[in-house]
């Protein structure tokens, strides 16, 4: 999984959302706000965001945005595309406010395994192997994990296949935590899946 990432002072996105959450906006506020930012500097680069994630750490948190080649590409995402999508998306969250706390801030592929968290998410990964955690609602069988093949997904459901012949159907609402699962036994994991960069200036193609 190829990564560049970066670390320091203020005015940068690493901590803007902190700045948002001290003021009360909410966490999918600030992840709605970065990928806002994330998707025109992806795109110019023939990428597509993929995710975006945000974490506190007591006083200084972490922004992670993860970035893929647009369907249709014939190459994964490269380290100095990943680094200039770091300096655009920084710069203009530096622009909107500075604040003068620690941050980390992380622009990524994927990698093998994915999460699963929105419905389009969903429907990018139908066929594959998937692990869900579920909240309130447990699976037919009383269980709060499903494992199983993706089978479809049908509106804000998604349908996993799970044994010989049985489906089941998770609301996406209902899924605490997912992602996809690479079958390591049958499948080699593919050369370079966690390719990092962490470049100390430039990036490089």
């Amino acid at each position: 999984m190829a990564r560049l990432s970066e670390a320091g002072g203020p005015g940068d996105a690493g901590l803007h959302w902190f700045r948002a959450f001290m003021a009360g906006k909410s966490i999918e506020q600030i992840l709605q706000r970065v990928e806002a930012l994330a998707t025109p500097a992806a795109a110019e680069r023939g990428c597509v965001v993929y995710d975006v994630e945000a974490r506190r750490h007591g006083y200084s948190g972490t922004v992670r945005v993860l970035v893929e080649r647009a369907p249709g590409g014939d190459a994964g995402v490269t380290v100095g595309e990943l680094g200039a999508i770091a300096r655009e998306v920084g710069f203009a969250m530096d622009a909107e406010e500075t604040i003068d706390f620690p941050y980390t801030f992380e622009v990524s592929s994927p990698g093998v395994e994915r999460t699963l968290r929105t419905r389009r998410q969903f429907e990018q990964n139908v066929g594959a192997q998937v692990r869900l955690v579920l909240g309130e609602h447990p699976a037919p069988n009383g269980d709060r994990v499903v494992v199983g093949r993706l089978a479809r997904v049908e509106g804000d459901v998604a349908v996993v296949a799970v044994g010989d012949d049985d489906e089941w159907s998770i609301a996406i609402g209902n899924v605490k935590r997912g992602k996809t699962v690479f079958d390591f036994g049958g499948n080699p994991k593919p050369t370079g899946a966690k390719k990092r960069a962490r470049p100390a200036g430039p990036s490089e193609e």
